[in-house]
């Protein structure tokens, strides 16, 4: 996992940050940019907020993500821009269809990914609930998040992780290293043995 830290924000606050929450994330960042060695370190900064992911909701997409954050005042305007999408309409929404009251957040600042390769892992499929499903996209996965790119898409069966079917009609798969697929699969079924549910993992 891409080294880095997390704030905690209270329930209900506005997207500004006091001077005293500004200090301590520059300060952060600071000390991680040096555990990495480099003064203008490049990071994504994401929202991890109570109810996401979840056995019921995932709220994928609801709240801000900001990638290639470089520098303390980028770092600042993204963790506002984070804050600020708890009270977005989108956001309202989904939460009234949820049946949920807005609650507090994270911010998580990680160290940028340079991903060959990525997407999402859905280990029981929406569409056939013996299945595991990775989505493959070349390059970062906010294409396919944000449903600007279609994926290559490969189907396992959840029991024996057997091949069901690959749909790959731009060649994407043939860049990845043999296995590559299946081991995405594998782990992200590692992680729904640990939460005790079918889980999605977004993935690099």
């Amino acid at each position: 996992m891409p080294d880095g830290f997390a704030i905690a924000f209270e329930e209900g606050r506005s997207g500004i940050l006091s001077a005293e929450e500004k200090r301590f994330l520059t300060t952060a960042y600071s000390e991680l940019a040096g555990r990495v060695g480099s003064s203008l370190l490049a990071v994504a900064v994401r929202s991890s907020a109570v109810g996401e992911d979840g056995r019921e909701f995932s709220f994928a997409g609801q709240y801000e993500t900001c990638l290639d954050v470089i520098g303390e005042s980028q770092l600042v305007r993204a963790v506002e821009s984070c804050l600020a999408s708890q009270t977005s309409e989108r956001a309202a929404s989904y939460l009234e269809e949820a049946g949920e009251r807005p609650a507090g957040m994270g911010i998580l600042v990680q160290r940028m990914v340079r991903a060959s390769f990525s997407g999402v892992c859905f280990t029981q499929s929406p569409i056939a609930s013996d299945e595991t499903v990775v989505e493959v996209v070349e390059g970062l996965g906010e294409s396919l998040v944000s449903g600007a790119r279609s994926p290559a898409r490969v189907c396992f069966g959840r029991e024996e992780l057997e091949l069901r079917s690959s749909d790959d009609l731009e060649g994407i798969l043939g860049g990845l290293e043999s296995g590559a697929v299946r081991k995405v699969a594998e782990l992200a079924l590692e992680a729904e043995d640990g939460f005790g549910f079918p889980v999605d993992v977004e993935w690099a």
